[in-house]
């Protein structure tokens, strides 16, 4: 791998310019102020998800016009290629299936490994055993049938399995997302992740007008904006020719080059590059209502119409359970999923800012509450099992990264159980201040008396023959509004919750090969 470094720095020394080494992580060979280019690297020298080699097999596959995937195969094209591609340096200098970095996603875990037995219960292993899956239904249904076509750029031969899957490793690891192509950038491989509070590792041209070739260093500092406190030291830039990385914010000799390749949880990081982040903000555990669970009660249009409308979700979206807070969409959701056709019918008079009632906050909270327990129930050993397992374990390996997002999921649920045991003790405050209010002489006093209600009407005399044509009563509600967590609609409790990477399948499945980062948005 050295010598594959060695050589992609040469080349682009050649054709590009370059202040970055690649030792145990992507460094400045030297000090630079903000704004400076970091690395300049022309159009010749990508691999891009619109790689003109594959144009006519994208044509005649359009299912596959997915960026992931066409980056993937175009990058399988020139890994089968060898030598005599022109971006063989680049292929080269990539991680290699057996290497430190690779063997620390799961896509790359044992199968009957402890590193995989360690993700059980996270979002990671949903994820992981999807990923797996994919990989080879789009090698049987897309990669084998490209390579076999007349004219393929393959030239008949399929390559195996084992190659697609890095290949599809390579690019979730190492794409850059540039205005709607994903490239692979050369070094860039090797740069930290580092969460940009939302903004994305590179960015088009269009956004900063530079399509034109400007050789200005002032336009890259005005680009690079007010240098940030954290975050990725630097931000990718598509510029007419190529690709520029700058600083963000100054860096000495031999600091640590970091940019932010999306907006991942670490359970999808884990997945995606085998590392986690240890605050990460957007880190979450993941649920979702089945939609068929919801109750059947002639409110489902409403119901849906106010997820959309409130949530920005779906019946069945992916909910979120954090570490430092109770998620105000969360609760919402869980408030529509639960309520009751004359609540929702309230809560769509009400203006959307306006709180909950009590009775339907309380409903949402524990409905919450038996998710987290849910969520905790599926995991194989206790928290004090874990932490003292992961205090075993080596040090970056797969089994302790598998272990670390274990342990701060189980945390994260702990901390939302009892975010929400504070909300419920706080309204059950407020219940009994109002009662205590309401009961006093002063309370009783402010009140004038209720006016008698009047005689109900007599009823009718029964007829025999429509009781014995009516159906029977309705059964009893299930506790917290009739949805079953983790159980069948309708079966009692509290609702139904699918896990594994927090989202549903779809019925179809189409070459998506987007690893979770994405699939959410």
């Amino acid at each position: 791998m050295a010598d594959a470094l060695d050589a992609v720095a040469s080349w682009l020394a050649a054709h590009g310019s370059s202040q970055l080494e690649v030792g145990a992580e992507l460094v400045s060979s030297r000090a630079a102020r903000r704004g400076a280019r970091l690395l300049e690297v022309p159009s010749d020298l990508l691999l891009s998800s619109s790689d003109a080699d594959l144009a006519a097999v994208f044509d005649a596959f359009p299912d596959v016009r997915v960026p992931p995937f066409m980056l993937a195969l175009a990058l399988l094209l020139h890994d089968a290629r060898g030598a005599s591609s022109r971006l063989a340096p680049l292929v080269r200098s990539l991680p290699a299936a057996n290497g430190s970095a690779m063997q620390r996603m799961p896509l790359f875990f044992a199968r009957k490994g402890e590193a995989l037995r360690a993700l059980r219960g996270t979002d990671a292993h949903g994820l992981t055993k999807e990923l797996r899956e994919e990989a080879a239904q789009t090698h049987v249904e897309y990669v084998g049938p490209i390579a076999r076509r007349a004219g393929s750029p393959f030239g008949g031969a399929v390559p195996s399995l084992a190659r697609w899957r890095w290949s599809l490793a390579v690019v979730w690891r190492c794409g850059v997302d540039l205005g709607g192509s994903i490239f692979l950038v050369p070094l860039l491989c090797d740069a930290r992740h580092a969460a940009g509070a939302g903004r994305p590792g590179g960015e088009a041209a269009a956004e900063d007008g530079a399509g034109d070739d400007d050789d200005d260093d002032d336009d890259d500092a005005a680009w690079a904006g007010a240098a940030p406190a954290t975050g990725p030291s630097a931000r990718l830039r598509l510029v007419r020719g190529g690709v520029r990385l700058v600083a963000l914010r100054p860096l000495r000799a031999r600091d640590a080059v970091s940019i932010d390749f999306g907006a991942r949880s670490n359970a999808e990081l884990l997945v995606a590059r085998g590392e986690l982040l240890p605050a990460n903000p957007l880190s979450s555990v993941r649920f979702h209502v089945e939609a068929d669970a919801v109750a059947d009660d002639g409110a489902r249009e409403l119901r849906a119409r106010l997820l959309r409308e409130r949530c920005a979700a779906e019946l069945g979206s992916t909910l979120d359970l954090y570490a430092d807070r109770l998620a105000p969409r969360t609760v919402l959701a869980m408030a529509i999923h639960a309520a009751t056709p004359a609540q929702l019918r309230k809560l769509d008079a009400a203006e959307p800012a306006a709180a909950l009632g009590a009775a339907l906050e309380r409903k949402a909270l524990l409905n919450v509450q038996h998710a987290c327990h849910e969520r905790l129930g599926r995991y194989p050993s206790t928290l004090e099992a874990d932490e003292a397992a992961l205090a075993r374990a080596a040090d970056g390996s797969g089994l302790a990264l598998a272990l670390q997002l274990r342990v701060w999921e189980r945390r994260a649920l702990d901390a939302s159980l009892d975010a929400a045991d504070a909300r419920l003790a706080r309204l059950d405050e407020q219940r009994d201040a109002a009662a205590a209010a309401a009961a006093s002489p002063r309370g009783r006093a402010a009140r004038p008396p209720p006016s008698p209600p009047p005689p109900p009407p007599s009823p009718p005399p029964p007829d025999p023959a429509a009781a014995a044509a009516a159906p029977p009563p309705p059964a009893a509600p299930a506790k917290f509004g009739g949805m079953s967590f983790g159980g069948k609609a309708g079966g009692g409790g509290l609702g139904a919750i699918k896990l594994g990477g927090g989202k549903a399948k779809a019925a179809a499945r189409k070459p998506t090969l987007t690893p979770g980062f994405q699939i959410d948005e």
